[in-house]
Parts: C-alpha cells; structure tokens; sequence
C-alpha cells in the first residue's frame, strides 16, 4: 500500500498505524497464549488451575479483540463522516455511496463477530463455574 506513494487513498501515518496495530495485537495475543503451549504432567489440582487460566485467558483475549474491532469500525465511520463533510483530507476514490456499503456490511462482519465473542465468552464463564464446582468438590475429600 505504502508504494502508491501520492495515489494512497489515505495518509501513510494511518497506514502504518495500523500496520503497527495488526503487529501489536498479534504480539499481545501470543504473549497471552504463550503459557498453553507447554505440555506438563501435572497432577488434579495443577490441571484445574492450568484449565482455569486457559478459560480466563480466552476470555481476556476475546474481550480485548472485541473491543478493538468495534474501536476500528467506529473510528471508519468517523473517517467517512469527516471526509464526506470535507474536514480530512483524502484522495477521492470512492463515491459516498461506496463509503456507505463498506460501512453496513464492515459492521455486520463486526457484529457477527461480537455475536461469536459473546457466545464463546459465555462458553467459558460456564467452563469456569464447572471447575470451581470441580475444586469444590475435591475439597471435599
């Protein structure tokens, strides 16, 4: 994109900031993954609270997606919004109808996509309630 040089349909800051977006996240989500990759043996105990934080990992990474997708979508739309109103600057290469047609179908992918968080979220919190139920029991004996 950053080879188009003049004909960038918008300013390069925005195209490495999200450049360096796409890299931080894939970064912060390796790092919160990266306890799940070591395969231990590990007695009951050990195994609840090693499941435990793979569920409230997934959760975290989840939420924190969710939310810088729907950050995405908003800041697009106030893009468009100044652009069409003529406050920012940029090359025009779609018409406002097309500004308009990226913004309902890019917020239904991100709407399906909150949908999708939501019921895998609520899959683990579930998952979590079922281990404490599993601990508790074990504290039993």
């Amino acid at each position: 994109a950053l080879s188009l040089g003049e004909r960038l349909p918008v300013p390069a800051g925005l195209v490495w900031f999200l450049m360096g977006l796409v890299i931080v996240m894939s970064g912060w989500t390796l790092w919160q993954r990266r306890r799940q990759w070591r395969a231990k043996a590990l007695d009951a105990r050990a195994l609840m609270a090693f499941e435990r934080e793979r569920s409230r990992t997934a959760l975290r990474i989840w939420r924190v997606s969710t939310w810088v997708s729907v950050a995405l979508w908003t800041a697009m739309v106030l893009w468009a919004l100044l652009t069409a109103q003529g406050r920012m600057p940029m090359v025009p290469v779609a018409p406002p109808a097309q500004w308009a047609l990226n913004i309902v179908v890019n917020a239904l992918v991100v709407a399906v996509f909150a949908v999708a968080a939501w019921v895998i979220c609520r899959r683990h919190r579930q998952r979590l309630q079922r281990l404490h139920s599993l601990e508790k029991m074990m504290d039993v004996d």
